[in-house]
Order: C-alpha cells, then sequence, then structure tokens
C-alpha cells in the first residue's frame, strides 16, 4: 500500500481534487466566478479533511485557489494552514488539451509575449502573481515562498505519453465508459488521433466544462484526461483517498480496482456528525463561527492523531458501521479511571512505563504525580475525548440532516 495510505506509517493524506480550478481561456475572475458557485462545498471538504486527514493536498496549476483562500479566510490563517504542514499544494506545470488535425490529447504550454503564462510560469512567480490577483493586495515574497516550500510540482510534458497511454486502454477497453459518456460514431477516428504521437498544434484547453460544438467522443475523452491526470498526481504525492468533481467511479471499474476511497470516508464523517451531534465544520468556517486556526490545533492534537487511526480502521469504509463503533467507543473507560487514588500514584511513581502510550518517564515524585495526572495523558489516547472537542467547536450548530 502507498505511503500515506490508510493503515500505512506515513502520514494520512487526502488529495483534494475538487478544488483544482483548471486553466482555460477565461479570465482568472470568470474562472474564479464559476468556481465560487461550488466554493461552500469545497471548504466543507478542505475543513474536513483538516479533522480526518494529517494533510490535504490540493493539485493546481496557477494558484488561482490560494486566491480564493487568501480572500475568505485572509493570510492569517492560510499562513498558519501552510506553516502547521497540513495543507499542501502539487503544481501541474503546464496543461493538456485536445488538439484537432489528428493528434489527439497533447500537453502544452503557453507564451504571451516571450513570457510564460501563469500556469506554466516558475513556481514561485506563478505563486506571486496568484497572491496580487486579489484587488488591493500587494505581493508578498515571504508567503510565496511559504507555498513553493509545501508544493510538489509535476512537468506535464513528462506525462503527456503516459497519460495518452492510459486513457487510450481506458476508452478501449472499457464499454461502460463508453456508453456513460456516449462514445459511439467518432470514437475509432478519436482512438486513431490518441495513437499519434507528433502533436504540432494545440487547440481546446482540458478544463471541467463541456464544449458543445465538439463531438461527445471529444468531451468524454477530456473528462477521461482529468480523471486519469487526477489518479496520477495523487499517486505521485501519496495519496490514496482524494475528492473529485468528475464520475471517478466509472473509471475506477474501468481500471478493475479501486483507487480513490474518499467518498467512503465522507460518508463515514457525515454518519459520525449526525450520531455524535457535531458541527458542521465547513459551514462554521464559512460563517465565521470556527476558526481554521483551531481546526489546527485539533489537527496537532494527540487525541486527533488518535481519532483518525479509530476512523480510518473501524469508520471509514463501511458507513453503516459508524453508530456500533461509536457506541463501543462511548463505554470505553481508560482502565486506570476504575482504579484506586493509592494503586495509580504506586503506578505513576513505579510503573507508568508500563501503560501503553505512555513509554518510561523518569523521575516522578508522588507529591507532583496523582490521578489528575494520569487520567489527563489517558485521555489524549481515545478518540471519544477528541470528538467532544469537535462538538464544543460551535456549541449549538448542529450538522444539518
Amino acid at each position: 500500500m502507498a505511503a500515506g495510505s490508510s493503515g500505512s506509517a506515513g502520514p494520512l493524506k487526502l488529495y483534494a481534487g475538487n478544488s483544482w480550478i483548471y486553466v482555460s481561456g477565461d479570465s482568472h475572475q470568470a474562472r474564479w466566478n464559476r468556481f465560487a458557485t461550488s466554493f461552500a462545498s469545497v471548504l466543507k471538504s478542505l475543513c474536513e479533511g483538516l479533522i480526518l486527514y494529517d494533510q490535504v493536498i490540493v493539485p493546481t496549476q496557477d494558484f488561482l485557489l490560494v486566491s480564493g483562500l487568501l480572500g475568505v479566510l485572509g493570510k492569517p490563517a492560510l499562513t498558519e494552514l501552510i506553516e502547521s504542514g497540513i495543507l499542501k499544494f502539487v503544481r501541474l506545470n503546464g496543461t493538456y488539451g485536445y488538439a484537432d488535425k489528428g493528434l489527439g490529447v497533447v500537453a502544452f504550454k503557453n507564451h504571451i509575449n516571450g513570457k510564460e503564462s501563469q500556469f506554466c510560469a516558475p513556481m514561485e512567480r506563478a505563486i506571486s502573481e496568484a497572491i496580487t490577483n486579489l484587488p488591493g493586495q500587494a505581493n508578498d515574497l515571504a508567503l510565496a515562498r511559504k507555498i513553493a516550500d509545501v508544493t510538489t510540482e509535476v512537468d506535464a510534458m513528462e506525462l503527456e505519453q503516459e497519460i495518452r497511454n492510459e486513457i487510450l486502454k481506458d476508452v478501449s477497453r472499457s464499454a461502460c465508459l463508453r456508453q456513460h459518456f456516449n462514445m459511439g460514431a467518432d470514437l475509432a477516428a478519436r482512438i486513431a488521433e490518441l495513437q499519434n504521437d507528433k502533436a504540432e498544434v494545440r487547440l481546446q484547453f482540458m478544463t471541467d466544462l463541456n464544449d458543445d460544438s465538439v463531438a461527445p467522443e471529444i468531451n468524454g475523452i477530456v473528462t477521461v484526461l482529468r480523471m486519469n491526470l487526477n489518479l496520477r498526481l495523487a499517486s505521485r504525492v501519496g495519496c490514496m483517498d482524494g475528492t473529485s468533481t468528475d464520475p471517478i467511479g466509472y473509471l475506477i471499474r474501468a481500471k478493475a480496482d479501486g483507487v480513490m476511497s474518499a467518498p467512503a470516508a465522507s460518508n463515514g464523517f457525515a454518519t459520525l456528525c449526525q450520531i455524535a451531534s457535531l458541527p458542521d465544520i465547513g459551514e462554521g468556517v464559512d460563517r465565521g463561527q470556527i476558526k481554521v486556526e483551531e481546526l489546527v490545533r485539533l489537527n496537532k492534537k494527540r487525541s486527533g492523531t488518535q481519532f483518525r487511526k479509530w476512523f480510518h480502521e473501524v469508520c471509514r469504509t463501511d458507513p453503516t458501521s459508524v453508530a456500533k463503533e461509536y457506541v463501543a467507543l462511548l463505554h470505553e473507560v481508560p482502565q486506570v479511571q476504575t482504579l484506586p487514588v493509592r494503586i495509580m500514584r504506586f503506578l505513576a511513581i513505579n510503573a507508568v512505563g508500563l501503560i501503553p502510550g505512555l513509554g518510561p518517564i523518569a523521575n516522578l515524585g508522588a507529591g507532583v504525580v496523582d490521578s489528575f495526572f494520569i487520567d489527563s495523558w489517558l485521555k489524549g489516547n481515545s478518540p471519544k475525548y477528541f470528538i467532544d472537542d469537535l462538538r464544543q467547536l460551535a456549541p449549538g450548530q448542529l450538522p444539518k440532516s
């Protein structure tokens, strides 16, 4: 299992594919205006990612989401997310498109007056341009460098043939993909274009918008392109969980193997929120009821680590099991809490290293070590205390049914 996947020794990572604002021929403002209609749901999944994962990795080409997060969250909150090591980026340098004249899927970059466009510019310049996209926002080189430090960059040109081959295999072998995307009359011609390696003309950006003026086979292939690219980037940064705005299930079926399982994790967390009366975290952040800094603090707590371990082991794959596991968690009482105070003091002074999760602690005196000390340590080892912390984020605000 790849690093960062559930059950591995590495950090739990979420690939936030639904936050990708794909490059197109439109202006930054037009692209952001389209994305803004779904921003509330994206913010919700990002905030839930802060609870369920150690790291949330956002794909981008020109860091336009940075502009949006600066405008919505503010610089201090965005800086906190980056410096904490929770929010990271994977940047595709360049883009893809579907070219005419028999060329098929191609990778390309763009220059205007001898200068690279933002989506293929050097990383720090692209980030600085994203920061200054906001009206009245001055360039911040320190912030740009911090973002660059947590960004993995992938060159679109290097993946071109690999992506073309994946698309070719998927649409050639999978009846479910062809049926879902209405690939029919022109499919043979499209496959021939995918096999053409000599591309010189670059047309039609890869975006999340269908072009009604072209054949449905082309729109279908562009969608398969996006899904394959997201899977490839997620793999590059060690993510086995991810969110997507595309019908990723069809591609997973086409590949005959599940790759991204975040929908199950997300459904499991939604169930937990309902039965445990937890607040809607994304809505709370959006309304200013919950501070991003508080989510970062909870993410870093020892109880947060234990919660994520518990959730991904027993709740993520089967939302119907969440209620049963939560009830079992409520009945969990650290054994030390049931022992007489004298025994607890003896353990603290003489045998604290025997308590799971604590390890050896030397030079502890009876005057400072008592039941409260031991109790506070063991509380940090139980996910139920982290759930209690979540419940207190926005008192009175319950999740939507």
